[in-house]
């Protein structure tokens, strides 16, 4: 004879043991699309912002170094500006 708590145990047992197989698609093809294409846009504009400072730095460093030159050759030549 089962105790009222083996029934139990085996209802339990019978509910947790069924198992549902049912497949969808939560990511399809054009979330993947725009996830990536998201991606390789702010890897692209973050380079593109880098190598426009980096020019820029380059750029003011050398009309920096310039004036300095032209500055030293104009006091050497006793040649005021």
């Amino acid at each position: 004879m089962c105790t009222s708590l083996q029934i139990s145990t085996i209802l339990m047992t019978c509910v947790i043991s069924r198992v549902v197989k049912e497949e969808f698609l939560i990511y399809d093809l054009t979330s993947f699309a725009g996830d990536v294409g998201g991606m390789v846009g702010m890897l692209l504009g973050t380079s593109v912002i880098t190598l426009y400072d980096a020019f820029q730095k380059a750029l003011n460093y050398g009309s920096e170094r310039l004036e300095v030159y032209r500055r030293r050759a104009c006091t050497f030549c006793h040649i005021s500006l």
